[in-house]
């Protein structure tokens, strides 16, 4: 399971399990990672899991999120990097799958899955696993992510969560079955 590690402040050695699609870091008690740390603000954060993949946006937050010491209002996280919120610096790991695998071979692997894929769209097997709209279906779905994340607007990102399922009513991307939990979790009228 992936985790963060607090490298410094008051929380310092303490590890969190990443274990929601929608992780919330800041110093109100409501988030998942709490850091106590006044340069913290009260909802810095937030690591969202997508296609196995962890992406860490900031949450408009006064002191902004730094990636590797680079400041980034958006980034997708890999086994080690160094996440500072405020003057709190994490490490982000990848237990178990990533990071149990030698980086050589990893990356050998991680290109020929590239490849194995690209030549199944091209030979046009991508049309029977996936809708035709999968960009739409994704600017949709990162949209209802942002109105719900960044702007706590419910209804809107429900509209868009909707629209993702019209879109791709079988649910064969990852986006619309992530929309259906979506939905799901919302509280209803």
């Amino acid at each position: 399971m992936p985790y963060l590690e607090v490298l410094n402040g008051p929380e310092v050695g303490f590890k969190a399990n990443i274990s929601q699609e929608t992780f919330f870091i800041g110093r109100d008690p409501n988030n998942h990672l709490v850091l106590s740390d006044r340069t913290v603000s009260r909802k810095h954060a937030v690591i969202n899991q997508l296609e196995g993949k962890f992406i860490v946006s900031d949450l408009k937050s006064l002191k902004g999120l730094l990636i590797n010491g680079n400041k980034k209002g958006e980034a997708t996280l890999d086994d080690g990097d160094e996440i500072a919120v405020g003057a709190v610096r994490l490490r982000f790991y990848i237990k178990g799958t990533d990071s149990m695998l030698p980086k050589r071979g990893f990356r050998r692997w991680k290109k020929g899955l590239f490849l194995f894929l690209m030549a199944a769209l091209v030979l046009g097997a991508g049309t029977y696993f996936w809708p035709s709209d999968t960009r739409e279906i994704e600017k949709h779905y990162r949209n209802g992510v942002a109105l719900f994340n960044e702007r706590r607007d419910l209804e809107g990102a429900e509209r868009e969560w909707r629209k993702v399922l019209e879109l791709d009513p079988d649910k064969k991307t990852p986006y619309a079955q992530k929309a259906a939990k979506f939905l799901e979790t919302l509280p209803g009228p």
